[in-house]
């Protein structure tokens, strides 16, 4: 390696011994002109054109030397500004290279990398500044259209040179008929282009799979609540834009517990995927049907005129999951009783998840008033069902107060008979010592 030095406009000012004999091959130093003076013509002027093309920054020049002995030895120069305290480029300092002793130190580092390109499931794909591959691995023939897909894809920024770097995902057919899914980098550099692919379609499934698992319920695939007050937020949100209306139906399995008990857990787990499917089938396309729990399901629908569509829609998805049905030979009944709730984007809840949750419970609700009015109906929320509920939430917290603190006492009432007028048994009445209200029959 011989170091140089040369002026602003880039004539040699200095070269010691071993650029005198690395570049020149003991010939003079071309001092006042360019270091590759010495190469012929239309070598000199393309190492001109790259030094222009340089306009005074870094420059890498390769070009072919005369020697003294008649022959020609390949010579770099790598030149770097020297700059003055006002930024102004003063000159440059270079070195010089053979390019065969160069090549030589290099070989065993090449050979090595060049095996593990060869070797490596990753596509390397090397081209020039035409666009000619100049290399290419293995791994890349079974997708022979990625080079050109990508080039579609890119950036033209890229492809016109003003930027350097551009990383994407590219989906290909390979010779296997599966898509899979590359991670693929471009990097452009003024000697060419270098691709390199990587196929993630393992981990891509991988994440779609877990992204799946967390979103929806893993026996009906259908979306659980998480996704589902997503979706019914996103409804509500739109609701309060358009005061279209938003309903949601809140289903609760009869009896799924008696199936269980009786046919078992496998069929009870076959009936709860086959009321998935009915419920799909049943709604309009655009509806959403999850699934929140052992026996629960609910539905979201957008769209619906009035109450009363809300109501018949209800009563039609009711009706598709009521019946026999036959498991692994074991013949169950099926029904479900529903609530309806809807909003036209009118509730008070400022947050649209917490808005999402109150209409779901107005739903959950009413449904429970569909069970106390004897299954397998649907009804309506209204507000004074909350009220009711209210009041029954409190009651049930008190007979807990009164059952702990021993409020309840037992009382009996003498039956005499008419006949003999003689006490002929006793009934027994239960009687609420109740702190504030007295005693409650």
């Amino acid at each position: 390696m011989g170091l140089f030095d040369t002026d602003a406009s880039g004539r040699l000012t200095f070269g010691d011994d071993r650029f005198r004999s690395v570049a020149l091959g003991g010939a003079v130093p071309p001092v006042g002109r360019a270091p590759w003076a010495n190469a012929r013509p239309d070598d000199r002027m393309a190492a001109e054109h790259v030094w222009r093309q340089a306009n005074g920054g870094p420059a890498d020049i390769t070009v072919p030397i005369g020697l003294p002995d008649g022959t020609e030895r390949r010579v770099r120069f790598l030149l770097t500004p020297r700059l003055d305290s006002d930024g102004s480029v003063v000159g440059f300092t270079g070195v010089a290279l053979r390019v065969d002793e160069q090549r030589a130190s290099y070989g065993p580092w090449l050979a090595g990398l060049e095996a593990l390109i060869a070797s490596t499931d990753d596509i390397v794909i090397v081209a020039d500044v035409n666009d000619n591959v100049t290399f290419a691995n293995e791994a890349g023939d079974a997708f022979p259209q990625l080079r050109t897909v990508v080039h579609d894809q890119m950036p033209r920024d890229l492809a016109k040179g003003t930027i350097t770097l551009w990383r994407g995902e590219v989906g290909l057919r390979g010779s296997d008929d599966d898509i899979h899914t590359f991670d693929v980098q471009v990097h452009r550099s003024s000697s060419g282009t270098a691709l390199i692919a990587r196929d993630i379609t393992a981990s891509t499934k991988l994440q779609a799979a877990l992204a799946h698992q967390a979103t929806h319920d893993g026996l009906t695939s259908l979306p659980n609540r998480t996704l589902f007050i997503r979706k019914l937020s996103e409804a509500i949100e739109r609701a309060r834009a358009t005061r279209a209306m938003v309903a949601v139906f809140f289903l609760d399995i009869d009896k799924l517990k008696d199936v269980n008990d009786s046919a078992g857990h496998e069929n009870g787990d076959m009936l709860i995927a086959n009321i998935g499917k009915r419920l799909v089938a049943a709604t309009r396309p655009g509806d959403i049907v999850g699934r929140i729990g052992g026996d629960e399901f609910v539905i979201l629908c957008e769209g619906l005129t009035d109450e009363e569509a809300a109501l018949d829609l209800a009563e039609r998805v009711r009706l598709a999951i009521t019946g026999r049905v036959l498991l692994h030979g074991v013949e169950v009944t099926t029904g479900a009783s529903l609530g309806v709730a809807v909003t036209r984007g009118e509730s008070g809840e400022p947050v649209l998840a917490d808005a999402a949750i109150a209409l779901m419970r107005n739903a959950d609700t009413a449904m429970y008033h569909a069970k106390l009015r004897g299954r397998s109906r649907c009804e309506l929320y209204t507000e004074n069902m909350r009220e009711t509920a209210r009041e029954r939430a409190t009651l049930s917290s008190a007979l807990e107060r009164a059952l702990a603190n021993d409020e309840l006492r037992l009382v009996y009432q003498p039956i005499h008979s008419p006949h003999t007028d003689r006490v002929v048994g006793a009934e027994a009445l239960l009687r609420w010592h109740h702190p504030t209200l007295g005693i409650l029959t």
